[in-house]
């Protein structure tokens, strides 16, 4: 959607002939732009951190701390608009996970899980 919004303006221009230049108009695409990649961004990835955490906390891939670390994160990132480091602890989280994933550091499931859901 960012993207989108940020090439509609001079996507008109060059399209169509009658299209008259306004800085106005220029500068409202390049904002709704930019507001877009934003909580594109922080919306995104908080779903995607917690959606890991769940399933860290049920299956045991990851250490539990960093699991309820990423669910601490994701509802930091979806209050981005009252504390701003949340897109900065993401990337730490990120980093984290990456670290242990490439030091052997996350459990294996082996196909088994620790707890069954009972329909």
């Amino acid at each position: 959607m960012g993207v989108s919004a940020e090439i509609n303006y001079p996507s008109a221009l060059e399209r169509f002939d009658n299209f008259q230049e306004d800085a106005q108009l220029a500068f409202l695409s390049q904002e709704l732009s930019g507001w877009l990649y934003h909580y594109a961004y922080n919306v995104g990835a908080a779903v995607l951190i917690a959606a890991s955490s769940v399933v860290a906390l049920n299956t045991g891939v990851l250490p539990r701390w960093l699991a309820w670390s990423g669910l601490v994160v994701a509802i930091i990132l979806l209050l981005h608009f009252l504390i701003p480091l949340g897109s900065l602890l993401a990337l730490l989280w990120f980093v984290m996970v990456a670290v242990l994933m490439l030091a052997g550091g996350v459990g294996s499931t082996d196909g088994s899980r620790r707890r069954t859901v009972q329909r």
